[in-house]
């Protein structure tokens, strides 16, 4: 079924808690670098690759994130086919078109190098170093 694809960073809870110490804005600012990270990155990847009909799948590629994590969020209510076509269904024809994992594997390398040059740029405001 569905896989997580993604980067883990030891340390990031320490770090979060000294983002707190410093400033209680900080926080806030780790959740829009981690959303932003992934909206300049893997979202444009995901949304190349997906098949496109109506654009309805396209268009409904975006970014989610908190202070500890980030994704790419694809389909919604009015776009509920995105694990078939993704995935496939045999018994109903439709053959796999794998776009999202794939697209998420391509921007790994770019994406780990936008967010730390982000975290860097955070933890160097915060700390003043």
């Amino acid at each position: 079924m569905a896989k997580e694809v993604g980067i883990r960073i030891e340390g990031m809870r320490e770090f979060r808690g000294e983002l707190r110490r410093a400033d209680g804005n900080f926080p806030k600012e780790l959740r829009l670098a981690n959303k932003q990270a992934v909206a300049d990155v893997a979202v444009p990847k995901v949304k190349a690759n997906a098949p496109v009909l109506s654009g309805a799948l396209r268009g409904s590629v975006r970014a989610l994130a908190s202070q500890t994590r980030a994704q790419v969020a694809v389909g919604k209510a009015s776009v509920p086919y995105v694990f078939p076509i993704n995935f496939g269904w045999p018994s109903r024809g439709i053959k796999a078109q794998e776009f999202v994992y794939s697209s998420l594997a391509k921007a790994s390398d770019e994406l780990t190098e936008k967010y730390g040059d982000m975290i860097d740029r955070l933890m160097r405001r915060a700390f003043n170093s």
